[in-house]
């Protein structure tokens, strides 16, 4: 999964992989990301365990642990409390992109993160299209929102018109 994160007022892209085993199901791997600067990627694996208001995070390099409870606020937003640290973070919906059945098999369902109309289709059907190369615009809640391609492909269906309003979760196109 994929989502880009504001903290403190700087925006994040957050990637998050399951890379467990039968023997250690739980493990993530860990990817953040500033937009602002985009060589300065942080990686970590992480043994991730769930906790009635949060998690209990060890990092596999050296077994350092990090309690953090979370709370779910209203409209995306969080409530991060670290030892000695509270970050209020949001989660911006319209970025996120969810990478896990379909990235395997090859196939991305760009959908609609929440309700709106789409503005413009970028691509047709057969085009060729990068990794993070814009696909379609929606606009909702007054705001243009650029859907992107999270990795390389050939569109094979587009599932909605310019103009036409959509709801949350809607197809709108279709990469292989």
């Amino acid at each position: 999964m994929t989502v880009d994160v504001e903290v403190g007022g700087r925006a994040f892209r957050v990637s998050l992989t399951r890379v467990g085993t039968a023997d250690a199901p739980d493990v993530v791997r860990i990817v953040l990301q500033p937009l602002d600067d985009p060589d300065a990627a942080d990686t970590r694996t992480m043994h991730v365990e769930p906790r009635a208001h949060g998690l209990t995070l060890i990092d596999t390099s050296d077994d350092r642990v990090i309690d953090a409870a979370v709370l779910a606020r209203p409209h995306g937003h969080w409530l991060v409390q670290l030892p000695g640290v509270d970050l209020s973070a949001t989660i911006d919906g319209r970025r996120r992109r969810e990478s896990g059945g379909t990235a395997a098999s090859g196939e991305q369902r760009i959908t609609a993160p929440m309700p709106g109309r789409v503005l413009r289709l970028l691509v047709a059907v057969g085009d060729t299209v990068a990794a993070g190369q814009a696909v379609v615009v929606i606009e909702a809640m007054k705001m243009e929102n650029a859907l992107t391609a999270e990795a390389a492909g050939v569109v094979r269906e587009i599932a909605v018109e310019e103009g036409m309003s959509v709801e949350a979760g809607r197809l709108l196109l279709r990469i292989e």
